[in-house]
This record gives structure tokens, C-alpha cells and sequence, in this order.
């Protein structure tokens, strides 16, 4: 770490012991001023002083540390604001260090205007819900376009871009001759007529089926009454449209239970949570969010900013009476409090279900979440039986850019400054293939020198990615500390090669991934560690079996 660097991590520490112990925001800037990372706290000091603990445990700390250079904070009431604020920065400045939704600008809105006559359309951001009503998200283009149509045909209110109705005299528009708006503009539906078909739709897009059916029934019988046929017969054909698409939903209770549903599966720096909404006891909408994880590499932490985000910054719909959770978020009790603050109601629960129909529902919905994660993966990452969990947790332990399917351990190994020879094991998927080892009778050193062995035997492996040595591997792992490290690291750096370097020191087992900061140490049950370490062992046993099979050979006077 440079002077310059220890100097500003400095000022970052006086800074954090300067807050105060309130609850609030803080902000994360480089020298440039962007934003970094967002988080919220109870207490901003207790919060932010804990990163300086952490940076030497986990590199994505150290990392946010390094590219820092001040720390803003935003005293806050009530966890309510603290969460509305987080994901509001969030949604505006994308910081790289905080979990993102992908794509999260495509995402489409069912929007009714709150006009004389309101208009139904499909819109991609949300205004104020003063002007109008919202329904969504859908990440689905397909599904909304559907639904679109469905209502056209069967509320038939009107979807052209007239804010003030104007009544015209002119031939009704092309919609109206297809049955797809009731046409106020000439006069053929009253002002009462229109309203009422906007208050059934408004009843059935926040589910309220059976509110919806009810109030159709009664006007039917009130139009067959009055002897209006033809609007009585309007309102059994949407009574029937209704009930085809009340068989479609999938039946998950047989009580009328509203919920809504995550799950989160996550795969590196990817993830995915799937969403179900249940309402009056039916799998009513089902779909799935892609996130990036950021700093929060944690499912709990992910899954919590998720949550917040989704129904502060995305979701325009009414609040469910529970909420099923597949891991139960970081600070739990201020995240309920912030969304019945939200929805203004008392009758708001959220639960990690551990048995019998909602477990089962989180196991339908954990699975959907990993298999459209799978799909969307590359055909190497898709296949996640295949790839060995430790791999996937030491990609996101070290913030791999991708998972170190091929690691390549090497060692240096000599008889007193003779013989010098250099090992590469290799393991793919964290398994050892023998047939990939290969070992280098150092040349250009005669004296006891790792480092300058090492540097040898680096730079001809480099030179050869043909069948006899294979492919390039995403890792290498150096039997040292941190002079062994920093050699294998300004070769990358030279050459420009997407490898990653860590290096194993004997001992402590300390574990150097970035020159600049303090070596990593882990628990000694780490199974990332114990794959480290049996990498190290095996590279160290290949130098050590040709090391002194070379020595044999000059001492018996062979070449």
C-alpha cells in the first residue's frame, strides 16, 4: 500500500469515527465523486467503522476501501425513510458495490389515467400516482401485450393519446368498430357508463376477483331487469372472459390467502429471484428479476435490498397480508416496519416458511429461480451440477471474474541453488489432472532464487497453449508470499492476460490476492482453503519428486 493510499484509508477512518450514532444513509465516493455503494444504519459510526475491520477478510471491502476517497451521510427518522432513501440513490446513481436489476428502465407498467375519461396504455416509467393508476412491473413483454389486448376487448376503455376528450361529430375511431373502446368521443356511452367500466377494471387488476364477479352479477340483474338486453348479455360475456382466466390460475390454497413470494438462487456474481403472487388462495403471476451482486454478497443482504427496492422503486401494486421469504433478510424487523409504513397497514407479515404448503410453494419458486438463471447463463456456467461448489464460492470469496473452472499451482523446488525446477499441477474443476502436469528445469538461475525461477518458468508456460500444455487456465495459484505473488502479477499485467493471481504462504497459510493489501486470512474448515492448500501440496510434491531426481542425476555425473 502506497503512502498516498495509507493516507486516504486514514482519512476514510477519522471520517467514520466522526458520525454520529444515528440512524441514516451513507454514501461512498471515489476522487471523481461517484458514487460507490450506498447502505443504510442504525448507527452511521458502529456501521461504517465495521468496513475497516472486514477489509482484510473480504477483498470486495478492501476493494470499495481502495477506490474510495469520502464518505457522505444522511441522518434519516425512521427506518422507512432510511430504506426509501437507499433505494432511491440506488435507483438514481447505480453504484457498482450495491446489487443492481438488470434492465430495470425496460420494465412496463399497466397505467389508467385518473382523466374525465381515463385512458388505458402501457407506459415504462412511473409518474406520480396522483395523475394515475399503476400495475406492475411485467419484465415480459409478451405478457403485457397480452393482457393489453385482453382488457381492450373486454373493458373496452379507450387507449388514444387525447388528454382532454374531445367530443367530435366525425366517424368513430377504428378501435370502436373493432369492439376495442366504447366510444365517449361520440357520445355512444355515458359519462356514469364509462366510470363504471373503469371501476371494474381497476377491481380486477388488483386481483379483486371476486369483488369484480360479485359487482358483475348484480349489474347484469339490474340491466336484465330494466329489459337492457344487450348490456346485460356485454356483461355475461365478461363475466365468462373472467372466468376462463380464473381456470387458467393454478389453485395453491384452498383459503383465500393473499402473498407474494421470493426465492433467490444466485451463481457468482449472478442471481435470480423468482416472484409468485397469490391471491385468494391462486397462483395469480409468477415471473423473475436477474440482479448483479455487488458489496452484499450474502443472500440475506441481496435479498433484502432486493425486497426494499422492488416495492419502494418497481412494484405499483397493493400490499399482500404476507410475504414469503427463501432467506430471511438483514435487519428484518426495520425492513417490515418500513413496508407497513409503506402500505399504511398493520396486517403485514414476512416469513421464511420451514413446512407444509408454503415450504413447498418456496421450493417450486427456489426452482424456477434456478432455472431461469441456468438459461441465461453461458453453456460453460449453465450446467451447475457439473461445477463444484467450492469453485463458486471461491469466485465470489476473491470477486473472480468468472469461475476458475481450470487452476493452475505452481512451486519451485531445489538442492541448495542446484537443480532448480519448477512445478505446474493443474486441476479442473477443482479436481487434479495428472496428465496436465508439467515441470521446467530452470535455466537461467544457479543460485537459490524463487522469485527469478518462478519468473522463468511463468513466462515459458505463457508461451504454449497448444495441445502438449492446453488452454490458458482462469487461475494461478504460487506456492509463497508476497515477492512470488507480485512477480506472477507483473507478468499478467505485462502480457495483458485475463488470469488471476493468489498466492499461498506456508505457516500462516496466508492467502495474497492484491499487492496492496493484507493477506487473507481464513478459518483453517474454509473448504475454499482446504482446495488451496491441496493444490499447494500437490504443486509442491511435483517439484520436489523432479527437483530431486535432477540432483540424483548430477551427482551421479548424468546430464
Amino acid at each position: 500500500m502506497t503512502a498516498k493510499e495509507k493516507s486516504t484509508e486514514q482519512k476514510l477512518r477519522d471520517q467514520a469515527r466522526s458520525f454520529p450514532d444515528a440512524p441514516g444513509i451513507y454514501i461512498w465516493r471515489s476522487q471523481a465523486m461517484d458514487v460507490l455503494y450506498v447502505g443504510k444504519a442504525k448507527s452511521l459510526q458502529n456501521r461504517i467503522s465495521s468496513y475497516f475491520s472486514h477489509a482484510r477478510k473480504d477483498p470486495k471491502t478492501a476493494q470499495l476501501i481502495a477506490e474510495a476517497y469520502t464518505i457522505d451521510i444522511v441522518l434519516t427518522n425512521s427506518p422507512y425513510e432510511a430504506l426509501l432513501l437507499e433505494s432511491n440513490f440506488i435507483k438514481r446513481y447505480l453504484p457498482p458495490f450495491n446489487i443492481r436489476l438488470k434492465d430495470s428502465k425496460s420494465y412496463q407498467y399497466l397505467c389508467i389515467s385518473k382523466d374525465e375519461f381515463p385512458i388505458l396504455k402501457r407506459v415504462r416509467q412511473l409518474q406520480s400516482k396522483e395523475k394515475a393508476h399503476y400495475f406492475g412491473p411485467y419484465t415480459s413483454g409478451r405478457d403485457i401485450v397480452a393482457l393489453f389486448s385482453l382488457l381492450s376487448k373486454t373493458f373496452q376503455l379507450r387507449t388514444c393519446k387525447q388528454k382532454t376528450l374531445k367530443i367530435s361529430a366525425k366517424r368513430s375511431c377504428l378501435n370502436y368498430f373493432i369492439a376495442k373502446c366504447s366510444g365517449p368521443c361520440d357520445n355512444h356511452i355515458s359519462k356514469e357508463e364509462y366510470t363504471e367500466k373503469v371501476q371494474q377494471i381497476l377491481l380486477f387488476l388488483r386481483q379483486d376477483y371476486h369483488a369484480l364477479k360479485k359487482h358483475l352479477q348484480n349489474q347484469m340483474k339490474e340491466a336484465a331487469q330494466k329489459e337492457n338486453f344487450e348490456y346485460a348479455a356485454l356483461l355475461r360475456d365478461r363475466m365468462f372472459s373472467l372466468d376462463t382466466l380464473l381456470q387458467k390460475q393454478r389453485v395453491i390454497y384452498p383459503k383465500k390467502l393473499e402473498q407474494d413470494v421470493f426465492a433467490l438462487y444466485t451463481f457468482g456474481k449472478q442471481a435470480c429471484i423468482d416472484m409468485m403472487k397469490i391471491r385468494e388462495g391462486k397462483l395469480i403471476f409468477e415471473d423473475h428479476f436477474f440482479v448483479e451482486v455487488g458489496l452484499e454478497d450474502q443472500e440475506e443482504q441481496v435479498l433484502s435490498s432486493f425486497i426494499s427496492q422492488y416495492y419502494f422503486q418497481i412494484s405499483a401494486g397493493k400490499a399482500p397480508k404476507e410475504i414469503l421469504v427463501s432467506h430471511v433478510p438483514t435487519e428484518e424487523v426495520d425492513l417490515l416496519a418500513a413496508l407497513k409504513e409503506h402500505f399504511h397497514t398493520e396486517s403485514l407479515h414476512l416469513r421464511k416458511p420451514q413446512r407444509g404448503n408454503k415450504n413447498e410453494l418456496m421450493k417450486i419458486c427456489l426452482k424456477n429461480a434456478r432455472q431461469h438463471l441456468e438459461l441465461s447463463l453461458k453453456p460453460l456456467e449453465s450446467n451447475l451440477k457439473q461445477i463444484r461448489p467450492v469453485l463458486l464460492e471461491m469466485q465470489k470469496r476473491f470477486s473472480l471474474p468468472c469461475i476458475p473452472m481450470r487452476i493452475e499451482g505452481y512451486d519451485i523446488s531445489h538442492m541448495a541453488g542446484s537443480a532448480t525446477t519448477a512445478s505446474m499441477v493443474c486441476f479442473d474443476n477443482a479436481q487434479p489432472n495428472k496428465k496436465a502436469y508439467r515441470y521446467f528445469r530452470i535455466k537461467t538461475i544457479d543460485k537459490p532464487d524463487d522469485p527469478g525461477s518462478l519468473k522463468e518458468a511463468l513466462s515459458r508456460r505463457i508461451q504454449h497453449t497448444d495441445e502438449k500444455f492446453g488452454r490458458l487456465p482462469e487461475l494461478w495459484l504460487i506456492d509463497g508470499g508476497i515477492a512470488q505473488f507480485n512477480t506472477a502479477q507483473r507478468i499478467i499485467e505485462e502480457k495483458q492476460l485475463a488470469i488471476v493471481v493468489l498466492s499461498l504462504a506456508k505457516r500462516e497459510e496466508l492467502v495474497y490476492f492484491d499487492s496492496h493489501q493484507l493477506p487473507l486470512k481464513m478459518n483453517k474448515e474454509d473448504p475454499v482453503l482446504r482446495l488451496l492448500q491441496y493444490i499447494r501440496d500437490e504443486s509442491h510434491r511435483f517439484a520436489r519428486k523432479h527437483a530431486t531426481k535432477k540432483y540424483r542425476k548430477i551427482a551421479l555425473g548424468q546430464k
